[in-house]
């Protein structure tokens, strides 16, 4: 391959899974194969992907990923620039269903986010690198950074399913990549993530990560924000792209049935919300920790519970489990409860919280019920027992929303 250093932005891979008319992977090759950074060489070789990169010499890829489909595949090569592109060698392996099958019900596609290109950060904003619909996980990442002083201060958060806490969040890109102090000597490359980028420097760099030991996870939607320097100064340029495996977006699997607001009379009535013991109400005027907060909101919580809270949910008769999404107030931190669900508590685990922020205090978490505390139900009793951590019970709440978890058909 002729390789000058501009290749891992001229050379796209697409491809159409069974037929699709729409592209279920469009990338650069410099985001499939885990490096977008294009002024130097490396090798830098990772667990299912990776690239040796040779300017004026060679350039040479691999994808391990597994990438389902069961009637036809069309994989191409697209040359986006202005001059040719000698390619020497290409492979792709191919393993059929009689050697590996997948159950199509239960089985996601490969699948690529939007290409978010070279874009100018703006002050007081994250860069949006992917925002997707639908159900699947997130199995690896690429973010790359042009003059970005500060360049490595910048956070991830990664959002799931709507809500606005970020359930994902690094401190600082650099740590994202898994190499903090070693951010100024690229490239670096372990199994799971590395980087390449200008050497003693932290402004121009692209970094990958491999999302096989983590939990990105989603039955909605993820959303992948990544800041600019220490607080979104609006200074350098962003680029980047997700990679996931999803179900058709014709599936659905989760589904809003119920919600109860603590500062509605008629809410807390309609779902019989009882408290034993005593309670202390607070109206909270604060924003959420996303990077941005802008967005500052007043609500009221209840906090300072002498005993358990309850109330009763609708959710969907064929659930196949419930999510309980809270809002509350993170001042103080810990938060710890038992759950049970008609009076049965949920062994598998308490509800648990441990962080803090005084100064943006709106928090977005969630706790799911099992299966087998809600099967068949089209109603369930919820209650709440606050457990005491480090001397003191800190558990609030603002508002609970109530999403069913739909069985695979």
């Amino acid at each position: 391959m002729n390789v000058t250093n501009s290749i891992l932005k001229d050379l796209w891979i697409r491809i159409y899974w069974d037929g699709h008319e729409e592209r279920d992977v469009s990338a650069p090759i410099g985001t499939f194969f885990g490096n977008q950074y294009n002024l130097s060489g490396c090798e830098n070789h990772h667990l299912m992907l990776g690239m040796s990169l040779k300017l004026g010499e060679y350039l040479k890829c691999y994808n391990y990923f597994p990438m389902p489909f069961w009637e036809r595949a069309v994989v191409e090569l697209n040359n986006s620039s202005n001059m040719d592109i000698e390619i020497h060698w290409a492979e792709i392996g191919f393993t059929p269903g009689s050697v590996c099958r997948y159950d199509k019900q239960k089985t996601g596609y490969f699948v690529s986010s939007e290409y978010y290109p070279k874009t100018e950060n703006v002050k007081g904003k994250n860069s949006v690198i992917a925002n997707v619909e639908g159900f699947g996980h997130m199995v690896y990442g690429v973010m790359s950074g042009y003059g970005i002083i500060n360049g490595c201060e910048g956070y991830v958060r990664v959002f799931i399913d709507g809500r606005k806490s970020p359930e994902v969040e690094s401190d600082g890109s650099e740590s994202w990549a898994s190499y903090g102090w070693g951010f100024v000597t690229p490239p670096q490359a372990n199994p799971f993530s590395g980087y390449n980028g200008a050497y003693n420097s932290n402004s121009y760099w692209s970094m990958v990560r491999l999302a096989l030991g983590d939990s990105y996870f989603f039955k909605q939607s993820i959303r992948f924000e990544l800041e600019h320097g220490g607080a979104n100064e609006g200074l350098g340029f962003h680029s980047g792209q997700i990679f996931l495996y999803m179900l058709p977006k014709t599936v659905k699997v989760h589904a809003f049935t119920d919600e109860i607001d603590v500062s509605d009379k008629e809410s807390l009535d309609k779902h019989d919300y009882t408290v034993a013991g005593s309670y202390d109400t607070k109206t909270v005027c604060s924003a959420y920790a996303n990077g941005i907060n802008t967005d500052y909101r007043e609500g009221l919580i209840h906090l300072n519970f002498s005993g358990s809270i309850s109330f009763y949910a609708s959710i969907d008769k064929n659930n196949r489990g419930v999510v309980l999404n809270r809002t509350s107030s993170q001042k103080d931190g810990r938060h710890c409860a038992n759950i049970y669900v008609d009076d049965v508590l949920v062994e598998e685990a308490m509800w648990y919280y441990a962080d803090s922020n005084p100064f943006y205090q709106w928090l977005d978490d969630s706790f799911q019920i099992p299966e087998r505390y809600a099967k068949g139900k089209d109603r369930i009793k919820v209650t709440i027992e606050p457990v005491e951590v480090d001397g003191s019970k800190t558990w609030n709440h603002s508002k609970y929303l109530i999403a069913s978890l739909l069985k695979l058909t």
